[in-house]
């Protein structure tokens, strides 16, 4: 009896997991579409002793992954541009939470690694102006958010060393260096919001890597999406493969017609 069980879970698992490396994290109410001859109760009590067995990973709001391993970690510190390796051991002498992010989280995902650009930097609320006053002391040229009149002037943005950006959720980096997930969230912010100089095709082209290559974990990609406050553009774009071709159609339609002052 207890071997039948058994059986049965593994072909459970094998199933699953099949699904989640297709599809990235996976929600519960999947899960249950995913095994529409089963029982609510006998799916919930299946993944919880999945969990016990080490098998999968039970994210917050219900989602689940492998296991908790499969964190999509940047490179690492050997891959961080000069500057901001420079850059990356002066933060450490402060005591505040922070990690580097945007493109140097993203070594192996862009085809061509620009020799200089601004360094992202992510801290909490306190260290914005302590990193602020140390790296412009240093000749830095640095902004946050708010600089808005450093930012649209295109002499000056040419020029700028560290953007910084304040977060709240620092378990989106392991070792100072923010997951890939959240870099490309970042990067992206700063693209949009930022004038940071990558065009918008480089953009496209990096996203494109991370899903191809299955770094993109959903539930993570929406947890470095809300830190930084734009949920519901990651939300659209995770969503695009998923859309009808009338739907991006309409889409398309209304985006070209409010360009246009129609609506």
């Amino acid at each position: 009896m207890e071997e039948k069980k058994k059986k049965k879970i593994d072909i459970f698992f094998e199933k699953l997991k099949n699904y989640i490396c297709e599809n990235g994290d996976t929600r519960t109410r999947e899960i249950y579409d995913l095994f529409p001859e089963m029982k609510r109760k006998t799916v919930s009590w299946t993944l919880y002793k999945l969990v016990q067995m080490g098998l999968l990973y039970r994210e917050e709001y219900g989602y689940y992954t492998i296991n908790e391993s499969s964190k999509n970690i940047s490179m690492g510190y050997d891959y961080l541009n000069f500057k901001s390796r420079d850059i990356y051991e002066e933060a450490q002498n402060y005591g505040f939470h922070f990690y580097i992010s945007g493109i140097d989280g993203l070594s192996g995902e862009l085809l061509h690694m620009p020799e200089d650009f601004p360094t992202i930097v992510v801290t909490e609320k306190d260290g914005i102006q302590q990193f602020l006053n140390v790296f412009s002391q240093k000749g830095l040229l640095v902004i946050e958010e708010k600089n808005n009149r450093i930012i649209k002037n295109n002499y000056l943005n040419r020029n700028i060393d560290i953007i910084l950006l304040r977060g709240k959720n620092f378990s989106l980096s392991t070792d100072n260096i923010a997951d890939k997930e959240k870099s490309f969230v970042d990067l992206y912010y700063a693209v949009t919001r930022l004038e940071y100089p990558l065009s918008v095709q480089e953009l496209v082209r990096i996203y494109e890597n991370l899903v191809r290559n299955k770094h993109i974990t959903n539930f993570r990609f929406k947890k470095a999406a809300k830190d930084r406050g734009i949920q519901m553009e990651m939300e659209w774009i995770i969503g695009l493969d998923k859309y009808t071709e009338k739907t991006k159609s309409f889409m398309k339609h209304m985006i070209m017609g409010q360009n246009d002052g129609l609506y």
